[in-house]
């Protein structure tokens, strides 16, 4: 293998030039589970050895719904998907319905949501070769802790997402999307990326009663 070739291999990051068109999920990315936001993304799915915002006015607007696909996926695969800090704690039987394993969820509950702790948590499960996927939801952004993370989650090549609610800061993570209920499903719009050419766009989503009822009960 050439030096050229390995360069291309380990950066995920690099824009590889295909005519404007983005990857199918392969070694740099995850399948989301849905169509349409595959293709949004430039990566083609949820990119890996990233960090990820997902960024919404209010709780429950849809946030948990995109990532379900990719929780029940890994958990099935007996990979460990954290959860710390949920703003609410989620219902165990409409994650079970959604086929989330919960003997490969774990959920970190941070006493009085000390933003030291999230990220403390968070860096160390993101780090953790059992642990494929860390759900956070820091009450305020900080710069330097995230690119902690984004080196724990490149290191581990695992994802990381920040869950965010209210006005986003721009804090330097790979990719943002902002997520909103609407009349026809879920609306997820790309924000920022570091990847591909593509850097704004925005798809509707037809969510499964299934992955919509157990997004709800988590924020009852």
């Amino acid at each position: 293998m050439s030096a050229l070739d390995q360069i291309i291999r380990e950066t995920p990051a690099l824009w590889r030039g295909r005519g404007g068109q983005p990857e199918r999920p392969g070694a740099n990315a995850v399948d989301t589970g849905f169509t349409d936001l595959n293709t949004l993304l430039p990566t083609g799915g949820w990119p890996l050895r990233a960090l990820i915002e997902l960024n919404v006015a209010t709780w429950g607007s849809g946030e948990l719904q995109l990532l379900l696909p990719l929780m029940a996926r890994l958990t099935q695969e007996q990979i460990r998907v954290a959860m710390v800090a949920p703003p609410y704690q989620p219902y165990a039987p409409a994650l079970v319905q959604a086929g989330i394993a919960l003997s490969y969820l774990v959920v970190v509950d941070v006493e009085e949501k000390s933003n030291r702790d999230i990220w403390w948590s968070a860096e160390k499960l993101l780090r953790h070769p059992d642990c494929g996927l860390v759900l956070l939801w820091p009450s305020i952004p900080h710069p330097a802790q995230i690119r902690r993370l984004q080196l724990a989650a490149d290191a581990a090549n695992n994802i990381g997402v920040v869950l965010r609610c209210g006005r986003s800061a721009d804090a330097p993570v790979a990719l943002r999307l902002k997520v909103s209920r609407c009349a026809g499903g879920i609306q997820a719009e790309l924000i920022k990326s570091r990847f591909g050419w593509r850097q704004h766009g925005a798809v509707v989503l037809t969510v499964p009663e299934s992955y919509s009822s157990s997004g709800q009960a988590a924020y009852p």
